[in-house]
């Protein structure tokens, strides 16, 4: 998908990839119509650098539970700006409105979301003549991300067993909609086949008895992949 495309000389930070994926997990990226999406991708990042949130996110390595819900109200409402920019556009009626909705627990968290503060200049360390003690070398802490259950596909969902056939048979609208009628909801976490991600609570069903995510599912496969099949 164009959303995690990167140039090699200027790969994404990992926070902005926290926040690409956060987007993509909640399905929200179905709401930007495909020939959008690189735009959308450069100007939710850019806004993203100016908030509070970004900073935290980076220092301390972690999403908090009140980032979090401050993250779900600045998506949300940049994707209402965006798509409401673009002329003509209406939202697929397939696509679940809800996921747009601002709670109140998300506006009260959005008054606490303040620009980013410059950051202040490292003092230089006092050179001692005598023996410098030694350095210890500080532990980056483990960069911690919390992926929610998808909201789209109700937990009594069945999977609707789809042939090697029809996956093959590539079409981006049609995938898209299809997600919501095919895919089923799993007992535990299960694993792509294609991307082999581990942590999928929702997922396509292929008469192997394969997994298939929603990333590879509305991913256009390449001439190698459907030899393969």
């Amino acid at each position: 998908m164009d959303t995690l495309k990167q140039k090699q000389s200027s790969p994404y930070a990992n926070v902005d990839q926290i926040l690409l994926l956060f987007i993509i997990n909640h399905n929200l990226i179905d709401f930007i119509p495909n020939e959008k999406i690189a735009d959308f991708k450069e100007e939710i990042l850019k806004e993203f650098k100016t908030t509070s949130m970004r900073k935290e996110i980076d220092e301390t390595k972690v999403i908090s539970e009140e980032v979090r819900i401050q993250l779900w109200y600045f998506v949300k409402k940049f994707i209402q700006k965006f798509i409401a920019n673009i002329p003509g556009y209406k939202v697929d009626p397939i696509i679940n409105q809800d996921l747009l909705k601002i709670t109140k627990e998300e506006e009260d968290a959005a008054k606490k979301i303040k620009a980013a503060k410059p950051s202040e200049p490292k003092k230089e360390a006092l050179v001692v003549q005598k023996e410098a003690p030694k350095k210890e070398t500080p532990v980056k802490k483990a960069l911690v991300v919390k992926k929610p259950k998808p909201s789209d596909i109700p937990t009594t969902q069945k999977h609707q067993v789809v042939s090697l056939k029809e996956y093959g048979d590539y079409d981006y609208n049609k995938r898209r909609k299809e997600w919501h009628q095919k895919a089923g909801y799993n007992e535990k976490q299960v694993e792509c086949s294609k991307c082999h991600q581990k942590d999928n609570w929702a997922s396509i069903k292929l008469e192997n008895g394969k997994h298939i995510c929603y990333f590879c599912w509305i991913k256009k496969p390449t001439e190698a992949r459907k030899a393969k099949k």
